[in-house]
């Protein structure tokens, strides 16, 4: 059954949609950083940033998959409560952070070049946990 709310298109603007979809990857990203696993041999814990990360580049292509991490970067630097701590971009993670960039980008780069997309995030995966 379908209802004419179903029907309606509620964002008219293709531009407004890709700065919600940017803005939504940017919280994400900062959510998935409070998801953590520490690890007892490594200062650097699992989160699920990682899988934000992948997936901002999967579902919003090379462009606007490393915007939304760039933004996040920026933003967490510029000092909005974005890191799970003060000195996150000195600390040991802070790799990491500068890594989500090229790694969204990677991953949108290679959705785009029409790769199976389970070898073309694993492939991503490996080069951003190396």
């Amino acid at each position: 059954m379908t209802t004419a709310v179903l029907n309606r298109v509620i964002i008219r603007d293709e531009k407004i949609e890709k700065v919600i979809w940017v803005s939504f990857f940017v919280l994400a990203t900062a959510f998935g950083a409070y998801v953590r696993i520490p690890l007892p041999f490594t200062p650097v814990p699992l989160t699920l940033q990682t899988f934000f990360v992948l997936l901002s580049g999967a579902y919003l292509g090379k462009k606007l998959g490393g915007l939304s991490q760039f933004l996040y970067f920026l933003l967490g630097g510029l000092g909005l409560p974005l890191f799970t701590s003060v000195g996150a971009l000195w600390g040991p993670t802070g790799g990491y952070i500068v890594g989500f960039i090229f790694a969204s980008w990677l991953a949108g780069f290679l959705i785009e070049k029409k790769l199976k997309v389970f070898y073309a995030l694993m492939l991503d995966d490996f080069i951003l946990l190396s």
